[in-house]
Protein backbone atom coordinates (compact mmCIF):
# COMPACT_ATOMS: atom_id res chain seq x y z
CA UNK A 1 0.00 0.00 0.00
CA UNK A 2 3.09 2.52 0.72
CA UNK A 3 4.61 1.43 -2.41
CA UNK A 4 1.52 2.13 -4.87
CA UNK A 5 0.78 5.49 -2.84
CA UNK A 6 4.37 6.71 -3.55
CA UNK A 7 3.90 5.15 -7.07
CA UNK A 8 0.86 7.34 -7.26
CA UNK A 9 2.16 10.60 -6.14
CA UNK A 10 5.17 10.79 -8.38
CA UNK A 11 2.76 9.66 -11.40
CA UNK A 12 0.57 13.20 -10.52
CA UNK A 13 4.78 14.35 -10.27
CA UNK A 14 5.36 13.14 -14.00
CA UNK A 15 1.94 14.91 -14.67
CA UNK A 16 2.39 18.39 -13.07
CA UNK A 17 5.98 18.49 -15.20
CA UNK A 18 4.03 18.38 -18.75
CA UNK A 19 1.40 20.25 -17.08
CA UNK A 20 3.53 23.09 -16.58
CA UNK A 21 7.32 22.60 -18.33
CA UNK A 22 7.53 24.31 -22.47
CA UNK A 23 8.18 23.48 -24.58
CA UNK A 24 5.98 20.70 -24.38
CA UNK A 25 8.22 18.05 -26.60
CA UNK A 26 11.21 18.41 -24.77
CA UNK A 27 9.11 17.63 -21.17
CA UNK A 28 7.53 14.67 -22.75
CA UNK A 29 11.03 13.22 -23.61
CA UNK A 30 12.33 13.87 -20.07
CA UNK A 31 9.60 12.69 -18.46
CA UNK A 32 9.86 9.31 -20.84
CA UNK A 33 13.15 9.27 -19.58
CA UNK A 34 12.98 9.71 -16.00
CA UNK A 35 9.19 8.83 -15.31
CA UNK A 36 10.25 4.73 -14.49
CA UNK A 37 13.30 5.13 -12.51
CA UNK A 38 11.91 8.02 -10.60
CA UNK A 39 8.67 6.03 -9.46
CA UNK A 40 10.39 3.25 -9.09
CA UNK A 41 13.12 4.31 -6.92
CA UNK A 42 11.32 6.95 -4.78
CA UNK A 43 8.48 4.53 -4.03
CA UNK A 44 10.86 1.94 -2.81
CA UNK A 45 12.65 4.22 -0.69
CA UNK A 46 9.57 5.30 0.64
CA UNK A 47 8.95 1.96 1.63
CA UNK A 48 12.07 0.89 3.36
CA UNK A 49 11.83 4.74 5.07
CA UNK A 50 8.61 4.17 6.43
CA UNK A 51 9.42 0.59 7.41
CA UNK A 52 12.68 1.67 8.92
CA UNK A 53 10.77 4.01 11.34
CA UNK A 54 8.26 1.08 11.97
CA UNK A 55 10.87 -1.22 13.33
CA UNK A 56 12.57 1.44 15.75
CA UNK A 57 8.85 1.75 17.39
CA UNK A 58 8.41 -1.79 17.34
CA UNK A 59 11.42 -2.26 18.64
CA UNK A 60 11.33 0.66 21.56
CA UNK A 61 7.97 -0.62 22.28
CA UNK A 62 10.24 -4.25 22.71
CA UNK A 63 12.61 -3.10 24.38
CA UNK A 64 10.18 -0.69 26.87
CA UNK A 65 8.25 -4.46 27.67
CA UNK A 66 11.33 -6.23 28.25
CA UNK A 67 12.40 -3.75 30.44
CA UNK A 68 8.91 -3.76 32.50
CA UNK A 69 9.15 -7.38 32.41
CA UNK A 70 12.55 -7.17 34.36
CA UNK A 71 11.49 -4.29 36.61
CA UNK A 72 8.70 -6.66 37.87
CA UNK A 73 10.80 -10.01 37.93
CA UNK A 74 13.47 -7.91 40.15
CA UNK A 75 10.82 -6.29 42.20
CA UNK A 76 9.19 -9.56 42.40
CA UNK A 77 12.12 -10.86 44.15
CA UNK A 78 13.60 -7.59 46.17
CA UNK A 79 10.46 -6.06 47.57
CA UNK A 80 10.42 -8.60 50.49
CA UNK A 81 13.92 -7.23 51.09
CA UNK A 82 12.93 -3.97 52.29
CA UNK A 83 10.17 -5.05 54.63
CA UNK A 84 12.25 -3.87 57.79
CA UNK A 85 13.12 -0.34 56.45
CA UNK A 86 16.35 1.30 54.29
CA UNK A 87 18.24 1.21 57.90
CA UNK A 88 18.51 -2.81 57.90
CA UNK A 89 21.70 -3.52 56.64
CA UNK A 90 20.84 -7.51 55.49
CA UNK A 91 17.64 -6.42 53.38
CA UNK A 92 19.49 -4.00 51.51
CA UNK A 93 22.43 -6.17 50.85
CA UNK A 94 20.08 -8.44 49.38
CA UNK A 95 18.23 -6.62 47.86
CA UNK A 96 21.26 -5.21 45.45
CA UNK A 97 22.37 -8.91 45.18
CA UNK A 98 19.25 -9.81 43.35
CA UNK A 99 18.96 -6.21 41.16
CA UNK A 100 22.88 -7.50 40.25
CA UNK A 101 21.88 -10.69 39.53
CA UNK A 102 19.02 -10.23 37.25
CA UNK A 103 20.61 -7.08 35.53
CA UNK A 104 23.41 -6.71 33.20
CA UNK A 105 24.53 -3.63 35.73
CA UNK A 106 27.96 -3.13 36.56
CA UNK A 107 27.37 -2.10 40.06
CA UNK A 108 24.63 -1.14 42.13
CA UNK A 109 24.74 1.02 45.75
CA UNK A 110 21.72 1.98 48.08
CA UNK A 111 22.78 4.20 50.71
CA UNK A 112 19.92 6.30 53.05
CA UNK A 113 21.11 10.37 54.03
CA UNK A 114 24.03 9.15 55.92
CA UNK A 115 25.95 6.08 54.04
CA UNK A 116 26.33 3.56 51.98
CA UNK A 117 23.93 0.80 53.30
CA UNK A 118 24.54 -1.61 50.39
CA UNK A 119 26.85 -2.11 47.57
CA UNK A 120 28.24 -4.63 44.77
CA UNK A 121 29.69 -4.60 41.60
CA UNK A 122 31.33 -6.51 38.19
CA UNK A 123 35.17 -6.10 36.65
CA UNK A 124 37.23 -3.35 38.29
CA UNK A 125 36.82 -0.15 36.72
CA UNK A 126 34.18 0.66 39.29
CA UNK A 127 35.93 2.03 42.97
CA UNK A 128 32.82 1.49 45.01
CA UNK A 129 35.03 2.44 48.13
CA UNK A 130 34.71 6.15 47.12
CA UNK A 131 32.00 6.42 49.53
CA UNK A 132 31.93 10.42 49.64
CA UNK A 133 31.89 10.77 46.01
CA UNK A 134 28.77 8.66 45.60
CA UNK A 135 27.12 10.11 48.69
CA UNK A 136 27.53 13.37 47.53
CA UNK A 137 25.70 12.48 44.32
CA UNK A 138 23.16 10.91 46.17
CA UNK A 139 22.52 13.56 48.34
CA UNK A 140 22.34 15.80 45.53
CA UNK A 141 19.42 13.57 44.13
CA UNK A 142 17.56 13.66 47.68
CA UNK A 143 17.69 16.99 48.10
CA UNK A 144 16.71 17.99 44.65
CA UNK A 145 13.85 14.90 45.10
CA UNK A 146 13.04 17.47 48.23
CA UNK A 147 12.26 20.75 47.13
CA UNK A 148 9.68 19.22 44.32
CA UNK A 149 6.32 19.71 45.01
CA UNK A 150 4.14 16.31 45.41
CA UNK A 151 3.00 16.51 41.82
CA UNK A 152 6.36 17.25 40.25
CA UNK A 153 8.05 14.41 41.88
CA UNK A 154 6.01 11.84 39.66
CA UNK A 155 7.14 13.85 36.45
CA UNK A 156 10.52 13.92 37.23
CA UNK A 157 13.73 11.46 36.29
CA UNK A 158 16.41 10.26 37.93
CA UNK A 159 19.73 12.05 37.70
CA UNK A 160 22.90 10.76 35.29
CA UNK A 161 26.09 11.57 35.03
CA UNK A 162 28.88 9.92 33.11
CA UNK A 163 32.26 8.57 33.85
CA UNK A 164 35.37 7.45 31.93
CA UNK A 165 33.97 3.91 31.39
CA UNK A 166 30.43 3.92 32.81
CA UNK A 167 26.99 5.86 33.17
CA UNK A 168 25.39 6.57 36.66
CA UNK A 169 21.98 6.38 37.37
CA UNK A 170 21.01 7.66 40.68
CA UNK A 171 17.44 7.67 41.51
CA UNK A 172 16.24 8.84 45.18
CA UNK A 173 14.11 6.43 47.39
CA UNK A 174 10.71 7.89 48.72
CA UNK A 175 8.97 7.48 52.02
CA UNK A 176 6.25 9.71 53.30
CA UNK A 177 7.21 12.25 50.55
CA UNK A 178 10.74 12.74 51.78
CA UNK A 179 13.70 11.22 50.16
CA UNK A 180 15.00 8.84 52.86
CA UNK A 181 17.78 6.56 50.72
CA UNK A 182 19.01 6.64 47.69
CA UNK A 183 19.52 3.48 44.66
CA UNK A 184 22.95 4.29 42.04
CA UNK A 185 23.41 1.96 39.12
CA UNK A 186 26.26 1.54 36.99
CA UNK A 187 26.08 0.69 33.35
CA UNK A 188 28.60 0.89 30.56
CA UNK A 189 28.90 3.55 27.94
CA UNK A 190 26.46 3.52 24.49
CA UNK A 191 26.16 5.57 22.16
CA UNK A 192 22.38 5.37 22.16
CA UNK A 193 20.15 7.23 24.88
CA UNK A 194 19.35 5.78 28.01
CA UNK A 195 15.66 6.29 28.24
CA UNK A 196 14.69 2.82 28.59
CA UNK A 197 17.44 2.28 31.23
CA UNK A 198 16.34 5.69 32.95
CA UNK A 199 12.58 4.76 33.09
CA UNK A 200 13.67 0.54 34.21
CA UNK A 201 15.44 2.40 37.17
CA UNK A 202 12.61 5.01 38.01
CA UNK A 203 10.31 2.28 37.63
CA UNK A 204 12.44 -0.17 40.20
CA UNK A 205 12.80 3.29 42.89
CA UNK A 206 9.06 3.26 42.73
CA UNK A 207 8.72 0.13 43.38
CA UNK A 208 10.80 -0.10 46.47
CA UNK A 209 9.83 3.30 47.52
CA UNK A 210 6.31 1.74 47.82
CA UNK A 211 7.57 -1.24 50.06
CA UNK A 212 9.61 1.40 52.32
CA UNK A 213 5.75 3.11 52.89
CA UNK A 214 4.06 -0.26 53.49
CA UNK A 215 7.16 -0.89 55.88
CA UNK A 216 6.86 2.68 57.42
CA UNK A 217 3.35 1.89 58.19
CA UNK A 218 3.73 -1.61 60.04
CA UNK A 219 6.25 0.03 61.52
CA UNK A 220 4.14 2.81 63.27
CA UNK A 221 1.98 0.08 64.20
CA UNK A 222 4.19 -1.76 66.03
CA UNK A 223 5.40 1.27 67.74
CA UNK A 224 2.18 2.36 68.94
CA UNK A 225 1.61 -0.96 70.12
CA UNK A 226 4.73 -0.93 72.15
CA UNK A 227 3.86 2.22 73.48
CA UNK A 228 0.79 0.91 75.23
CA UNK A 229 2.57 -2.29 76.42
CA UNK A 230 5.16 -0.03 77.77
CA UNK A 231 2.53 2.24 79.05
CA UNK A 232 0.29 -0.77 80.77
CA UNK A 233 3.25 -2.34 82.05
CA UNK A 234 4.74 1.08 83.91
CA UNK A 235 1.17 2.42 84.76
CA UNK A 236 -1.13 -0.74 85.52
CA UNK A 237 1.80 -3.39 86.65
CA UNK A 238 1.27 -4.83 90.31
CA UNK A 239 3.75 -2.37 91.80
CA UNK A 240 1.74 0.77 90.42
CA UNK A 241 -1.80 -1.07 91.52
CA UNK A 242 -0.37 -2.36 94.66
CA UNK A 243 0.99 1.35 95.74
CA UNK A 244 -2.15 3.05 94.74
CA UNK A 245 -4.85 1.13 96.75
CA UNK A 246 -2.34 1.12 99.39
CA UNK A 247 -2.31 4.49 99.42
CA UNK A 248 -5.56 4.65 98.76
CA UNK A 249 -6.45 2.50 101.85
CA UNK A 250 -4.71 4.77 104.29
CA UNK A 251 -6.57 7.99 102.95
CA UNK A 252 -9.76 6.06 103.00
CA UNK A 253 -9.76 5.76 107.17
CA UNK A 254 -8.79 9.59 107.25
CA UNK A 255 -10.58 11.45 104.38
CA UNK A 256 -13.06 9.15 102.92
CA UNK A 257 -14.15 11.68 100.72
CA UNK A 258 -10.42 12.17 99.16
CA UNK A 259 -10.52 8.53 98.72
CA UNK A 260 -13.88 8.70 96.40
CA UNK A 261 -12.70 11.32 94.30
CA UNK A 262 -8.85 9.30 93.97
CA UNK A 263 -10.59 6.47 93.08
CA UNK A 264 -12.65 8.09 90.49
CA UNK A 265 -9.68 9.48 88.87
CA UNK A 266 -7.80 6.28 89.19
CA UNK A 267 -11.11 5.01 86.71
CA UNK A 268 -11.35 7.74 84.80
CA UNK A 269 -7.35 7.42 84.01
CA UNK A 270 -7.22 3.76 82.96
CA UNK A 271 -10.23 4.24 80.80
CA UNK A 272 -8.65 7.05 79.12
CA UNK A 273 -5.46 4.85 78.89
CA UNK A 274 -7.02 1.71 77.66
CA UNK A 275 -9.74 3.04 75.40
CA UNK A 276 -7.89 5.37 73.41
CA UNK A 277 -7.37 4.30 69.76
CA UNK A 278 -6.06 7.51 68.84
CA UNK A 279 -2.33 7.80 66.96
CA UNK A 280 -2.46 11.46 67.22
CA UNK A 281 -4.05 13.45 70.26
CA UNK A 282 -4.33 17.64 71.38
CA UNK A 283 -1.82 18.37 73.95
CA UNK A 284 -5.04 19.26 75.90
CA UNK A 285 -5.42 15.95 76.01
CA UNK A 286 -2.49 14.44 76.72
CA UNK A 287 -2.00 17.13 79.96
CA UNK A 288 -5.33 15.85 81.19
CA UNK A 289 -3.77 12.15 81.32
CA UNK A 290 -0.82 13.04 82.82
CA UNK A 291 -3.05 15.28 85.44
CA UNK A 292 -4.96 11.84 86.30
CA UNK A 293 -1.76 10.14 86.84
CA UNK A 294 0.16 12.54 88.92
CA UNK A 295 -2.98 12.87 90.89
CA UNK A 296 -2.26 9.20 92.04
CA UNK A 297 1.38 9.57 92.68
CA UNK A 298 0.81 12.92 94.62
CA UNK A 299 -1.46 10.72 96.68
CA UNK A 300 1.40 8.51 97.82
CA UNK A 301 4.24 11.19 97.70
CA UNK A 302 2.26 13.59 98.98
CA UNK A 303 4.64 16.97 99.84
CA UNK A 304 7.81 14.93 98.33
CA UNK A 305 6.22 14.96 94.94
CA UNK A 306 5.79 18.53 93.21
CA UNK A 307 4.93 19.18 89.72
CA UNK A 308 4.30 22.63 87.48
CA UNK A 309 2.72 22.76 84.11
CA UNK A 310 2.92 25.77 82.03
CA UNK A 311 1.11 25.27 78.97
CA UNK A 312 -0.29 28.52 77.85
CA UNK A 313 -3.69 27.99 76.90
CA UNK A 314 -2.88 29.06 73.00
CA UNK A 315 -0.84 26.62 72.52
CA UNK A 316 -3.27 24.03 70.55
CA UNK A 317 -1.00 21.20 68.50
CA UNK A 318 -1.24 17.67 68.10
CA UNK A 319 1.14 15.29 69.06
CA UNK A 320 1.94 10.91 69.07
CA UNK A 321 -0.42 9.85 72.22
CA UNK A 322 1.03 8.35 75.38
CA UNK A 323 4.70 10.68 74.34
CA UNK A 324 5.14 12.89 77.46
CA UNK A 325 3.80 10.27 80.36
CA UNK A 326 6.94 8.14 79.71
CA UNK A 327 9.20 11.33 80.21
CA UNK A 328 7.00 12.62 83.17
CA UNK A 329 7.30 8.71 84.74
CA UNK A 330 10.94 8.51 83.87
CA UNK A 331 11.53 11.56 86.15
CA UNK A 332 9.51 10.47 88.63
CA UNK A 333 11.72 7.71 89.23
CA UNK A 334 14.98 9.25 88.91
CA UNK A 335 14.09 12.34 89.12
CA UNK A 336 14.28 12.87 92.89
CA UNK A 337 17.17 14.87 94.79
CA UNK A 338 19.20 13.98 97.92
CA UNK A 339 16.30 13.81 100.18
CA UNK A 340 13.61 11.94 98.28
CA UNK A 341 11.76 15.82 97.02
CA UNK A 342 11.32 15.92 93.41
CA UNK A 343 10.51 18.30 91.66
CA UNK A 344 8.88 18.31 88.31
CA UNK A 345 8.39 21.03 85.38
CA UNK A 346 6.36 20.50 81.82
CA UNK A 347 6.59 23.65 79.63
CA UNK A 348 5.82 24.37 76.49
CA UNK A 349 6.25 27.48 73.96
CA UNK A 350 5.24 28.06 70.59
CA UNK A 351 7.36 28.87 67.92
CA UNK A 352 7.27 29.88 64.64
CA UNK A 353 7.98 26.72 63.42
CA UNK A 354 5.94 24.29 66.03
CA UNK A 355 5.85 24.09 69.62
CA UNK A 356 8.91 23.23 71.97
CA UNK A 357 7.97 20.76 74.99
CA UNK A 358 10.60 20.69 77.69
CA UNK A 359 10.61 18.13 80.97
CA UNK A 360 12.78 19.03 83.90
CA UNK A 361 13.04 17.79 87.22
CA UNK A 362 16.00 17.71 89.80
CA UNK A 363 17.44 14.34 90.15
CA UNK A 364 21.00 13.93 89.18
CA UNK A 365 20.56 13.62 85.13
CA UNK A 366 21.94 10.57 83.10
CA UNK A 367 25.08 8.79 83.17
CA UNK A 368 27.09 9.43 80.28
CA UNK A 369 26.69 5.35 79.35
CA UNK A 370 23.02 5.62 79.84
CA UNK A 371 22.59 8.48 77.82
CA UNK A 372 24.73 6.60 74.62
CA UNK A 373 21.85 3.87 75.23
CA UNK A 374 19.10 5.90 74.96
CA UNK A 375 20.18 7.83 72.00
CA UNK A 376 21.71 4.61 70.20
CA UNK A 377 18.17 3.06 71.04
CA UNK A 378 19.72 -0.08 72.41
CA UNK A 379 17.81 -2.62 72.95
CA UNK A 380 19.10 -3.89 76.29
CA UNK A 381 18.63 -0.55 78.13
CA UNK A 382 16.17 -0.23 81.06
CA UNK A 383 14.86 2.90 79.83
CA UNK A 384 12.99 1.82 77.28
CA UNK A 385 10.56 4.60 77.91
CA UNK A 386 12.53 6.99 76.76
CA UNK A 387 13.77 5.53 73.88
CA UNK A 388 10.53 4.49 72.63
CA UNK A 389 9.62 7.99 72.59
CA UNK A 390 13.09 8.76 70.57
CA UNK A 391 12.35 5.90 67.99
CA UNK A 392 8.53 7.15 67.64
CA UNK A 393 9.40 10.76 66.85
CA UNK A 394 11.96 9.96 64.33
CA UNK A 395 9.56 7.17 62.65
CA UNK A 396 6.59 10.61 62.70
CA UNK A 397 8.43 13.74 62.08
CA UNK A 398 11.93 12.47 60.34
CA UNK A 399 15.31 11.81 61.92
CA UNK A 400 15.67 15.49 63.15
CA UNK A 401 12.77 15.27 65.46
CA UNK A 402 13.89 12.60 68.10
CA UNK A 403 14.09 13.94 71.76
CA UNK A 404 17.35 16.22 72.97
CA UNK A 405 18.53 15.09 76.36
CA UNK A 406 20.86 17.87 78.88
CA UNK A 407 22.33 17.80 81.95
CA UNK A 408 22.91 20.83 84.14
CA UNK A 409 23.85 21.51 87.92
CA UNK A 410 19.96 22.32 88.01
CA UNK A 411 18.71 18.46 86.99
CA UNK A 412 18.08 17.08 83.35
CA UNK A 413 15.68 18.43 80.51
CA UNK A 414 13.87 16.54 78.04
CA UNK A 415 13.35 18.20 75.20
CA UNK A 416 10.48 17.32 72.24
CA UNK A 417 9.75 19.65 69.25
CA UNK A 418 6.30 19.30 68.10
CA UNK A 419 6.16 20.53 64.04
CA UNK A 420 3.49 22.21 62.80
CA UNK A 421 1.39 19.54 60.22
CA UNK A 422 1.82 22.10 57.52
CA UNK A 423 5.75 22.01 57.94
CA UNK A 424 5.83 18.07 58.15
CA UNK A 425 3.46 15.94 56.53
CA UNK A 426 2.26 13.17 58.28
CA UNK A 427 1.33 9.70 56.90
CA UNK A 428 -0.07 7.48 59.55
CA UNK A 429 -1.64 4.27 58.88
CA UNK A 430 -2.01 5.50 55.79
CA UNK A 431 -4.38 8.83 57.00
CA UNK A 432 -3.24 12.20 56.27
CA UNK A 433 -3.45 14.53 59.62
CA UNK A 434 -4.37 18.39 58.75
Amino acid sequence: LIFLAAAFSEGLHMIMILLISRPFDIALRTVELIAFPMILLNSVGMLIFISTIKNVFQEKDIESEGKLRLALSVAEKSLPCFRKGISNLEGMTNAVSVIMESTVFNGVLITDRQQIMAKKQVGSRINLDHEKEYMDIAKQAMDEMNTLTVSEKDLSNPLSSTLEYYIIIATPLIQMEQAVGCMIVFEKRRWLRLEADISFVKGLAILFSSQLELAEVDYQKKLRHKAELYALQSQVNPHFLYNTLNTLSCICRESPHRARKLLLTMATYYRQTLDSNKCMVSITEEIEQINNYLLLEKARFEEKLEVTMDIPKEIDCLLPTLILQPIVDNAIKYGGDANGYMKIAVVARQEVRGTRITVTDCGPGFLPEILEEIMSESSSSSHIGLINVNKRMKSIFGEAYGIAITCSEEGPKVLLFIPNAVDVPLKLEGKRLQ
